[in-house]
């Protein structure tokens, strides 16, 4: 999906994920992530549609955001980009904070305004 169909934008990023899907356990690492959705990397290979369970561990807090998701697109293994492309569901509001927060550091480590973009502010 193009940067600009994208409700909110994403920064690349390389953080473990623990997806669940009908009972099987599989982690991976995020390319990019927004308060949206995120893209990973992983060979795993699931349709259009599909929702998964996901845990995201955000070191930059110590926290881990738990949700849930729906693929929007994938790569299959094996392709030049293997992946997956997963949107989030609705978000609690600890794991929206936790994402904020993140974003913070980020912004203290990077300088560049990330908050205001992700939050629309």
């Amino acid at each position: 999906m193009s940067e600009e169909r994208r409700r909110f934008s994403r920064l690349p990023s390389d953080l473990a994920v623990t997806l669940h899907y009908q009972g099987e356990t599989h982690t991976c690492r995020t390319r990019d992530l927004g308060m949206g959705g995120m893209s990973l990397d992983t060979d795993l290979i699931l349709d259009f549609g599909v929702e998964v369970d996901f845990e995201i561990q955000l070191p930059t807090t110590g926290m881990a955001v738990k949700g849930t998701g729906e693929v929007r697109w994938g790569r299959a293994s094996g392709t030049q980009s293997s992946g997956l492309g997963v949107a989030f569901n609705a978000l609690k509001p600890i794991d929206v904070w936790a994402l904020i927060q993140h974003f913070k550091v980020l912004e203290g480590q990077t300088g560049e305004p990330l908050v205001k973009e992700f939050t629309g502010g």
